[in-house]
């Protein structure tokens, strides 16, 4: 893979590292790094940042843009409600049931071409800052879901 694709992302699946670029796509450097955590690889897929919170049937959407590859590592950036296509809010929910979830937020990478690449569901998302800047009531909404009979 590291060799067909240039300059790949390398995503850790736990341990607080946040994405980045595998800038050496030699067998040293992706073992040395795999060393540290298991990680995803994936194509670099340029554009903006779009999370998808999918609570029950309600959806909230951000943009979250920025020009970091992780935009956690973004100290400036400032999530913006946004609207997405109704093809991908029925694919955002049809997601996050078939891993048979209630509530999840879902990545998205959105070229300038306005094309969508899932990137992953997320069981656990960090949503109250979001919540906090944008006014989305995204807790309520929580409530709700979790507290259906």
């Amino acid at each position: 893979f590291c060799t067909l694709v240039q300059s790949p992302i390398i995503k850790p699946v736990h341990g607080g590292e946040v994405a980045s670029r595998l800038v050496s796509n030699s067998d040293s450097t992706l073992a040395t790094r795999l060393a540290r955590s298991p990680a995803t690889l994936q194509h670099y897929v340029p554009g903006t940042n779009v999370r998808s919170y999918v609570v029950g049937d309600t959806l909230f959407h951000l943009e979250l843009a920025t020009t970091h590859v992780d935009f956690r590592t973004d100290d400036e950036l400032l999530p913006v409600a946004t609207t997405v296509p109704s093809t991908i809010e029925t694919l955002a929910v049809a997601l996050c049931r078939a891993f048979s979830m209630h509530w999840c937020a879902i990545d998205w990478r959105v070229t300038p071409d306005k094309q969508y690449y899932f990137l992953e569901a997320n069981p656990c998302p960090y949503f109250l800052y979001a919540e906090q800047v944008t006014g989305l009531n995204i807790t309520a909404a929580l409530i709700d879901v979790l507290t259906q009979t």
